[in-house]
């Protein structure tokens, strides 16, 4: 099987079984372009090994980590299903990242934020500030998941696909509880 002619079915199970299937549809794209005509049973370490190099010289060595991820995936997914005996990306490491940069704003940067921000904006700052939670769990937060009188928000939809309880601090209860409940979702457009 062709790699070409494998892309089609990888990302059909994709589609249904991960969160990222839009990056992975991109990402398989450019592997596609690389390795159109070769055969999935012929692909070797050197072949990967030089494709991981070829990449680094044009994109960060963290986007380099999520293709060569993808691939690896795909010739797990290969050998699954009967398509290949051998993965050959098996052995091929991964490029070091740097470590994430952490930056945690003053009070007067905080103040000025605010500040700047339109009075509709105001709340999801104060809970981003606040919370730690991810922008899609606050933009997807929803009333039941919100208790005032305890002071904890559940987050059910996480990353991890765990729900885990938040603490509500006090600026926080006085946004959350200014906003008017027209629907289920709190941060409403």
């Amino acid at each position: 099987v062709r790699l070409a002619d494998f892309v089609p079915d990888y990302l059909e199970y994709s589609k249904t079984n991960k969160r990222n299937y839009c990056r992975e549809v991109y990402m398989a794209r450019q592997l596609v372009e690389v390795f159109r005509d070769q055969y999935l049973g012929e692909l070797s370490s050197w072949q990967v090994e030089k494709r991981k190099a070829d990449r680094r010289k044009k994109v960060a060595p963290a986007t380099v980590n999520r293709e060569l991820t993808l691939l690896k995936h795909m010739f797990t997914k290969a050998i699954e299903w009967g398509k290949i005996d051998t993965d050959p990306a098996r052995k091929i490491k991964k490029f070091r990242e740097p470590a994430g940069r952490e930056r945690i704003l003053s009070e007067d940067e905080t103040r000025r934020l605010l500040k700047a921000a339109s009075p509709s904006l105001q709340p999801i700052l104060i809970a981003a500030l606040g919370t730690g939670m991810r922008r899609g769990e606050i933009l997807g937060l929803r009333w039941p998941e919100v208790d005032l009188v305890r002071g904890w928000i559940t987050v059910s939809s996480s990353k991890s696909g765990k729900s885990r309880k938040v603490p509500i601090s006090g600026p926080l209860a006085a946004a959350l509880g200014a906003i008017p409940k027209r629907s289920e979702i709190v941060f409403q457009n």
